[in-house]
């Protein structure tokens, strides 16, 4: 190849990587299909694909407030995008780190996540009205044909509480999910309130969402509480009820 014509491709390709490394958030985004646009909503955009921020963000039910992410580029050659990302909304905050690839669907190392309960409620095929706040602490999750295939970490339910005809308060409750299980699999436990509560969850590659607990009354445990539990069946001889409960997680 000619001198002129390799110094003619070179500058052609570095004009190229400028606009690319270059472009606006705000266009790129205006370029996106509608399925992106109902899925992500980005409001103010400033800044370049690559690195940009947006006043306020929503992504499903989650108002996620102010936004901010950064790609790595050394990672694009290989086929792989990565994007790390931070939210401080009013009600909902977070952080976390997507990776996607070749291999096709999703990789979260490491994600964290406040957000009230009350806007996960139509996501979670449950018959009673939920409080609280959720607090996520996961990494290694691993989403494919959008559904959930691997996970670790722990999911903590602050001022859990649950409302029947009346608001009921549980504490706090904890799921710890297990490395590594295959199905998905954690267990569940208290930390003080009126419950004493021990049990397991799993989740099945189908997305069939399964939970066994035994639960113990504490002496401060609130009448209405009492009332519940004895609708839901007979205590065994040690006083605990078992519980049983199965629904279906929709697609992510």
């Amino acid at each position: 190849m000619k001198p002129a014509r390799a110094y003619w491709l070179a500058g052609v390709a570095a004009y190229a990587l400028m606009l690319v490394a270059t472009l606006p958030a705000r266009q790129a985004y205006r370029f996106l299909p509608s399925a992106a646009h109902r899925a992500v909503t980005l409001y103010g955009l400033e800044g370049t694909v690559w690195n940009g921020r947006a006043t306020a963000a929503r992504i499903g039910p989650l108002e996620l407030g102010p936004l901010r992410w950064d790609v790595g580029l050394l990672r694009l050659p290989l086929g792989q995008v990565r994007v790390a990302w931070s939210a401080a909304g009013t009600g909902t905050a977070g952080s976390g780190i997507v990776q996607a690839g070749l291999w096709g669907g999703l990789r979260l190392p490491e994600l964290t996540l406040q957000v009230p309960v009350a806007t996960l409620q139509h996501r979670l095929p449950l018959p009673v009205t939920l409080g609280g706040a959720l607090e996520v602490r996961l990494h290694d999750i691993v989403v494919h044909d959008a559904r959930l295939r691997r996970v670790a970490g722990t999911l903590t339910w602050r001022d859990a509480a649950v409302r029947w005809t009346d608001p009921i308060r549980l504490g706090t409750l904890v799921v710890k999910l297990e490395q590594g299980a295959k199905p998905i699999r954690g267990t569940l436990h208290d930390q003080g309130g009126p419950l004493e509560i021990r049990g397991t969850i799993t989740l099945s590659p189908a997305g069939r969402l399964q939970l066994n607990a035994a639960v113990l009354p504490r002496a401060d445990a609130p009448k209405p509480l009492l009332q519940a539990l004895r609708a839901s069946g007979r205590p065994d001889a040690t006083g605990r009820y078992h519980l049983h409960w199965s629904g279906h997680l929709p697609a992510l």
